[in-house]
């Protein structure tokens, strides 16, 4: 390699002679793969120190790409929350079974606290033109009704509490459903023992001098048991709208002012 290196050098400086051509040849010949060999050692250890120094862009890209996609994310869940509220709202505002009756849309603000106080606080109240006593509804059917009206907000006594009574058809029967403690059914009261009322059938309100509208839907038949010697049948009843899971109501101006 000393030679190599000496013989090159020789010539550079114009000390050579042609008699040392043939060396120089094989100088190059013997120092070029020494040169790539340590060319090929030197590179990854320089990659390395480059790709330490570049190590916090990298970083930093990769944390701005995670904040973009979590914004992202962001957008989206509030666009279809925004999706769904407005496919609530046009469904209140379309009810089949509220008829020309008069409502007022309203948000709940508080849900049921526990499984023994069956009540829901609502954003409207008296200055909306809410009074104790009406309806309220969601867009499958029946939820309750108002027991407290405040001036801009009212608590709503739902069909599951055991407080709450709605007079009911179940095909040409009927009865009174009420809320059970401790379940989400309603149990439901005075249906002949002799009529054919089955599992899916689906209960309406009455509306014969009751608290609700006519034909409102309040729930499905998920039992129904006609014991022997029984004077009435026992049935419950699965409410048709969930009542876990409600952010949007209407509460319908009934009986009409």
């Amino acid at each position: 390699m000393l030679s190599a290196v000496t013989l090159i050098t020789l010539d550079q400086r114009g000390q050579a002679s042609g008699l040392f051509d043939s060396a120089r040849r094989l100088a190059l010949d013997v120092s070029s793969p020494i040169q790539s060999a340590v060319d090929g050692t030197v590179n990854p250890v320089s990659e390395w120190f480059d790709g330490v120094a570049n190590s916090g862009d990298v970083a930093r890209e990769r944390d701005e790409l995670r904040r973009q996609v979590d914004e992202l994310e962001g957008s989206l869940a509030r666009a279809e929350g925004a999706i769904s509220e407005n496919q609530e709202l046009r469904r209140l505002l379309e009810l089949p079974f509220a008829g020309d009756l008069d409502g007022v849309a309203a948000a709940v603000i508080a849900p049921a606290p526990n499984s023994f106080e069956q009540t829901i606080t609502v954003n409207k109240g008296k200055s909306s033109g809410i009074a104790e006593g009406m309806p309220v509804v969601a867009g499958d059917g029946l939820v309750g009704r108002v027991v407290l009206a405040g001036e801009t907000s009212s608590k709503v006594l739902l069909i599951t509490d055991e407080a709450s009574g709605v007079s009911i058809r179940i095909e040409n029967q009927t009865g009174s459903a009420v809320g059970e403690v401790g379940r989400k059914t309603l149990a439901v009261d005075f249906v002949d023992p002799d009529a054919d009322v089955g599992e899916g059938q689906v209960a309406v309100t009455l509306g014969e001098m009751s608290r609700f509208p006519p034909g409102i839907p309040v729930g499905t038949v998920v039992e129904a048991d006609r014991a022997p010697g029984e004077v009435q049948q026992r049935i419950r009843l699965d409410p048709i709208v969930d009542l876990a899971e409600l952010e949007l109501v209407k509460i319908l101006i009934w009986p009409a002012p």
